[in-house]
């Protein structure tokens, strides 16, 4: 069953949560931009349609253009760790300890079943010992 944290194990957890390091998925999307910005330096797009080339760029067009590219995604990666975007938010889960029934916070904390969610947070989960 659920019962309320003490104010000791809450403080106790809140301070392991804040401990463990916080992979947010921005470096998934600094590589997506990288790919997103690689895509122009290998093809050869937009090209005019009565000179039609190659779809992949000679060597030399590569190397003239790749260090650009790799600078202006480094000037956006930084600016984005430094202003941390994007940011991703947490999804707060709460429970009704009366049914047991778990939702995502939606702001509407009435149960069905005449109770009330809290923050799973401040819960914690012990055997019942009638069983």
């Amino acid at each position: 069953m659920w019962i309320k944290k003490t104010p000791q194990e809450f403080e106790q957890a809140l301070r392991e949560e804040s401990n463990k390091p916080q992979s947010s998925g921005r470096w998934v999307v600094y590589t997506m931009l990288g790919v997103f910005l690689m895509i122009p330096v290998f093809l050869n797009v937009g090209g005019v349609a009565w000179r039609p080339g190659p779809l992949v760029r000679s060597m030399d067009d590569v190397m003239k253009t790749l260090p650009v590219m790799l600078f202006m995604w480094l000037a956006v990666v930084i600016f984005m760790q430094f202003f941390k975007v994007p940011v991703f938010k947490r999804k707060l889960v709460v429970i009704c300890p009366k049914c047991e029934a778990a939702k995502n916070d939606d702001g509407d904390y009435q149960c069905p079943c005449g109770g009330h969610f809290v923050d799973i947070r401040t819960m914690k989960w012990v055997e019942d010992e009638k069983s």
